[in-house]
């Protein structure tokens, strides 16, 4: 696919820096949005969000969704 027809954006940097990477979003979109509306879109994301599903799991769960989805993961830079 075309680079101009996608953007990615890791769930990581979005939880970390929500306000950029909303607008990369935006940008890529070609949407317009003011000030308030961006901070407003983005009130509920916290950066101590990330990281937090996997710490809730115990080891065998996530020995059970790496065979599930790891190779996905790791062509994505996770794992």
């Amino acid at each position: 696919m075309p680079e101009d027809k996608w953007l990615e954006v890791t769930y990581e940097d979005f939880g970390i820096s929500p306000e950029r990477e909303l607008g990369r979003v935006r940008d890529f979109l070609g949407l317009e949005a003011g000030a308030a509306e961006r901070k407003e879109a983005v009130a509920g994301v916290q950066a101590t969000s990330v990281g937090k599903g996997r710490e809730a799991l115990d080891g065998d769960a996530v020995g059970r969704l790496e065979r599930l989805v790891g190779d996905a993961l790791g062509r994505f830079g996770y794992g």
